[in-house]
């Protein structure tokens, strides 16, 4: 940052908005069974926004999720209120759709992955989609699972070499970036959705048994 830049100081927050069912109470005899009406609806919306106190002025966006592409949407908006020239710094909490840092690194080992090539025998793409997946598995923030991911990565390898020898189909890029999709969405739906569609295709091979065996 150039000396003279001006600085501006920026505060963010987000807040669901919006109907969630709760306990219904009423008054009754003692011993009887009213009835209780109360409302199961869960429509909401997440209101996103910042204020900037040296300049009196704060912007806002509602959005209809909480995640990391919610988040870029808002800080594309934030960005159009900072005096051209001047360099923002925005304060907020430790929600984990604050930081793309985990899904660009992803993004950019999907890019790497490729696809295989015939002249070392998929070795070097098999490292490369392993890196990948594990990446998947550190954005869990499950350590134990990442522990055991990586105890026996040796066994995955040999598994990964196995479908591909064994003729299995291999998920397009399409469907790991549908993956990529669901884990900035954070939505489990949409990551099974996700998931059913990239295993589909090997799972019909080998129900079809139109797999070769493995010697």
């Amino acid at each position: 940052m150039a000396p003279g830049t001006p600085v501006e100081v920026w505060f963010q927050d987000e807040m669901r908005v919006g109907q969630k069912g709760t306990l219904t109470r009423v008054w009754a005899e003692t011993g009887s069974r009213p009835s209780a009406p109360r409302s199961d609806g869960y429509q909401s919306v997440y209101l996103f926004g910042a204020v900037c106190p040296s300049r009196d002025l704060g912007c806002a966006l509602i959005l209809p999720r909480c995640d990391t592409a919610a988040m870029t949407l808002f800080l594309d908006e934030l960005s159009g209120h900072v005096v051209p020239g001047a360099h923002a710094i925005l304060v907020l909490d430790g929600a984990g759709w604050h930081t793309a840092k985990d899904l660009r690194n992803l993004k950019a080992l999907l890019q790497k992955r490729g696809v295989p090539e015939a002249n070392d025998g998929g070795a070097s793409f098999i490292e490369r989609d392993l890196a990948f997946h594990m990446a998947i598995v550190d954005i869990s923030g499950n350590l134990a699972l990442a522990e055991t991911c990586r105890f026996i990565a040796g066994y995955v390898k040999e598994t990964i070499a196995s479908t591909m020898n064994a003729g299995l189909p291999e998920p397009d890029t399409a469907a790991h970036i549908a993956i990529v999709e669901a884990i900035a969405s954070r939505n489990a739906d949409r990551a099974a959705e996700a998931v059913r569609a990239f295993m589909s295709p090997m799972i019909d091979a080998l129900a079809r048994d139109e797999v070769e065996p493995v010697r």
